[in-house]
């Protein structure tokens, strides 16, 4: 029974001991992850303080961008565009006067600055641009005047590229500035001489206002161009009107077939004819028909009394019948 009692004592004792290790294992972990949590908490105020800090530096560099793009930025760009007036880079100043919109008078410096560039274009012989400029300027200081100026200076330019029909228009939209229908003439002269074409339109309406005012030898170009031309065949055939006969007998018909080439675009005259004889003696005659470029006709001799006839040149003339002058001649030899 007391082995009993000892057995049952020491069995106690231990669990006991055991109870009180496990407390301690228990309190020990507990304190260790309190430990921890305490660490992970201080760790995350750490990183919040720190991104806080991180935040207000953000707001302060944003505010003072901020007021750098408003008042700073723009202070900037503007003096930088007064230098570039001020050096004469123009156009680097009206562009920049006028990205800054209502910043302080940039308005007003953007159309100065504007206005002095199309002035340098005038100087650097740029006369397009600088018409452009001074049209889009309306009525500022003189840009009416200016744009005129670089109107007519854009014209000459053309007309000494020999680029006739252009310089023709530009100078007649100057209409009475400065020398412009003088030099409208002078450009219409050019572009004839380099198309000396009948059957260009532009010619034919540059030669008539040239010939009205006795522009150079307008009057004689026109004449070359658009006189009438009779082309003559003689032969003793009265279908062939292309080959032409060097003689015929005088016991022959002698027949004339006429061509009429020339004139004016779509003009319509009316022809005569006259015929000489080896002997001198003349015949002569008209034709009823109203002649055009391309009209063709003939008219025919004979001697009556061949025998008799002759021998030598005939000659045929033909004559525009509203002005008189000669327009085409055939001559062929009568033979025996």
């Amino acid at each position: 029974a007391e082995a009993l009692r000892e057995n049952l004592t020491r069995r106690k004792e231990e669990e006991a001991r055991a109870a009180e290790e496990a407390r301690r294992k228990k309190e020990e972990a507990d304190r260790i992850r309190a430990a921890e949590e305490a660490e992970r908490k201080a760790q995350v105020q750490k990183k919040m303080k720190r991104a806080a800090a991180i935040a207000g530096v953000v707001i302060v560099l944003a505010v003072g961008l901020c007021l750098f793009i408003v008042k700073a930025l723009p202070m900037i760009r503007y003096n930088s565009a007064d230098a570039a007036f001020e050096s004469g880079d123009y156009e680097k100043a009206y562009t920049t006067f006028t990205a800054l919109g209502d910043y302080q008078d940039s308005k007003a410096k953007s159309k100065e600055a504007y206005y002095q560039y199309g002035l340098s274009c005038i100087e650097t012989k740029e006369y397009s641009t600088a018409r452009q400029i001074f049209t889009e300027l309306g009525d500022y200081e003189q840009s009416r005047e200016k744009q005129k100026e670089a109107a007519y200076l854009c014209a000459g330019e053309l007309l000494e590229d020999q680029q006739y029909q252009e310089a023709v228009n530009a100078f007649k939209k100057m209409k009475d500035y400065k020398d412009s229908v003088e030099k409208k003439h002078e450009a219409m002269y050019g572009y004839v001489k380099d198309h000396q074409d009948r059957k260009d339109e532009v010619t034919y309406t540059y030669l008539r206002e040239l010939k009205k005012i006795s522009y150079q030898d307008a009057k004689k170009i026109y004449k070359k161009l658009y006189a009438w031309k009779a082309k003559l065949i003689l032969n003793n055939s009265e279908k062939d009107a292309a080959t032409a006969k060097k003689t015929i007998s005088k016991y022959d018909k002698i027949y004339c077939h006429v061509v009429l080439e020339g004139g004016e675009p779509d003009a319509k005259t009316k022809l005569k004819y006259q015929a000489v004889y080896p002997n001198g003696s003349t015949t002569s005659g008209t034709w009823d028909k109203t002649w055009k470029e391309g009209t063709d006709g003939q008219c025919v001799f004979w001697y009556d009394i061949p025998e008799y006839g002759k021998t030598g040149d005939f000659r045929v003339t033909v004559y525009d019948t509203k002005s008189g002058e000669q327009i085409g001649t055939g001559t062929v030899a009568l033979t025996n």
